[in-house]
């Protein structure tokens, strides 16, 4: 699979760990000049760019690009060297679209700058910001040659010589503020969506011009609820640093707890009892169907219907309920630990389980006949939002927005973890590639979420829930990398960490799934109506927490 892109560059070097460490298939470090062939060569092979991570060493930044592949599990991993003194590294969002967005956010959280980027402006941070807020001190810098030879050791035997690259040529970008094409043009218009709009699902603004009724351009504008959790992590243990988790995407938290911890116990080599992983299971689902819910009933209701979220909010207070009773919360879990879960489940809780089960496959041929027959959500949703496939690799979209455009990539299939290969369960695809592809894909997946957690209940093992010598607040990480991916209700979610042997994680890197599936909508609703926008935003199922982070 990964053979042809490797030919006929000369990596300065290899790290070795297996996929079962670290999450990377391969790993290799490149000078800042192979990087592009290296790219290109990926794309040419079908890969798509899951994120971009910055990180500070006593001799300059590292930039890793992390790539999976949509068919297996194969994540590559570059590594792209430069000094402190001159941060500057060749822009790839001509190849891969998203890019663009990820390279913003490492040059606002370090200061990197990227040759040849289109818009080069802050894009999570104030304009004025002058301090990228992830640059580390002095002190609290380790050697890049410590961190290789904990991930595996590289060929080189001085990784300082990665940072003695030359300079680039060229001018560097201006990362002033972004002046769109045509804003003097008088037969547009400019109009904001947000930052208050309620069809926005969270403080997000959109900038829209049109040309009558219809949008020549748009750009979101993200970054009002920027928290910076990536640094909050540096200044938290390995187990304080999970509460976070359910704060990033308050619909979905029990995924975003499980990325983390899976990374953690994937870097620490701990494996979590099986009961533990049913557990998991059960509540990630049940998280997955309520976060669903609360989609179905804002989508309609940015559309003009109102009946239709109070169905949906009802029907979520029974998966409220239960995950309530078994972990102390109804929104923002931390119910998850390095080597199992918080709490162990009873028979009440497993009934309780069923008997929703029950009585939600009662509930969807009404969802059906309200909703998903009415003519005139019919008319609001079927041809609008047309997203490509190829669209969606470009910009690494990935969960119900991918599955919409007729690719059946979901992480518990493609990138199998925990139990999840001993259930039966389909993975819904729609080949409309449109809004209403995308609603009946979510819809679709409620069902397969019920038919999961019926299993799991049925074939839940007897057991610990946690194991008895687990993490504890003091606990210290074993030094080195590891990636861990999981499929949250909007898609991949994935979280890197880095250790320096310490009690506190060296680096943590969220991918949001959210950020890049918002990032093609430029593109996407690019000679659209001004109606659809609303229609075509909420097909994409967007959480700004999460997005911004």
């Amino acid at each position: 699979m990964m053979s042809g892109w490797i030919e006929g560059l000369q990596p300065l070097g290899r790290l070795t760990d297996p996929y079962e460490k670290t999450g990377s298939s391969c790993s290799i470090v490149l000078a800042r000049e192979d990087l592009r062939d290296a790219v290109v060569g990926l794309y040419e092979e079908g890969f798509f760019l899951e994120d971009i991570t910055g990180m500070d060493f006593a001799e300059g930044f590292a930039t890793v690009y992390h790539f999976d592949h949509p068919q297996e599990p194969c994540r590559a991993s570059l590594y792209v060297t430069v000094s402190h003194q001159m941060p500057a590294i060749p822009s790839i969002s001509d190849i891969f679209t998203g890019a663009e967005w990820h390279e913003r956010e490492v040059a606002d959280f370090f200061g990197i700058r990227f040759t040849g980027h289109p818009d080069p402006a802050p894009l999570l941070v104030p304009d004025d910001m002058d301090s990228p807020p992830l640059i580390k001190g002095e002190e609290d810098r380790i050697p890049f040659e410590g961190f290789l030879n904990a991930c595996g050791g590289v060929d080189k035997p001085n990784a300082s010589q990665l940072f003695s690259q030359g300079e680039p040529q060229h001018a560097l970008p201006d990362p002033g503020l972004r002046r769109s094409e045509g804003e003097d043009d008088p037969d547009t218009m400019v109009i904001n969506m947000g930052p208050q709009h309620p069809s926005t699902h969270g403080v997000l603004r959109v900038i829209l011009r049109l040309d009558g009724e219809y949008i020549v351009e748009a750009r979101p504008v993200i970054g009002y609820l920027h928290r910076m959790h990536e640094k909050m992590a540096e200044t938290r243990t390995w187990v304080q640093y999970i509460p976070n988790m359910g704060r990033v995407d308050y619909l979905n938290a029990m995924a975003w707890n499980w990325a983390y911890v899976g990374a953690v116990e994937r870097l620490a080599q701990i494996r979590a009892p099986e009961r533990a992983e049913y557990i998991r299971v059960i509540v990630s689902e049940l998280n997955r169907i309520s976060s669903h819910l609360v989609w179905w009933g804002a989508l309609l209701l940015d559309l003009g219907a109102f009946t239709p979220i109070m169905y949906g909010f009802e029907d979520r207070e029974h998966i409220l309920d239960l995950l309530q009773v078994l972990t102390g919360s109804r929104l923002t879990y931390s119910f998850f630990r390095p080597g199992g879960v918080a709490g162990d489940v009873n028979d009440d809780f497993l009934k309780g389980c069923l008997k929703f089960v029950r009585h939600m496959r009662e509930r969807l041929p009404m969802y059906a006949e309200l909703v998903t027959e009415n003519i005139i959500f019919r008319r609001r949703t079927e041809g609008i939002g047309l997203l490509p496939l190829e669209m969606c690799r470009r910009y690494g979209a990935t969960g119900p927005v991918v599955r919409g455009s007729n690719l059946a990539y979901d992480v518990r299939r493609v990138e199998p973890y925990s139990i999840y290969h001993r259930f039966d369960f389909k993975i819904p695809v729609d080949t409309g590639c449109d809004a209403m592809g995308r609603y009946c894909v979510r819809m679709a997946e409620i069902e397969e979420s019920l038919k999961i957690v019926e299993q799991a209940v049925e074939q839940i093992p007897g057991g610990d829930h946690i194991l008895k010598k687990s993490p504890g607040p003091r606990w210290k990480a074993p030094p080195g990398e590891a990636y861990f991916a999981v499929e949250g209700a909007r898609g991949k979610i994935g979280v890197y960490v880095v250790s320096d042997g310490g009690p506190k994680p060296y680096r943590v890197k969220l991918r949001a799934p959210g950020f890049s599936n918002l990032s093609l909508f430029g593109e996407l609703v690019r000679g659209a109506l001004f109606a659809d926008a609303v229609s075509i935003l909420g097909s994409l199922d967007l959480v700004i927490p999460e997005i911004d982070r």
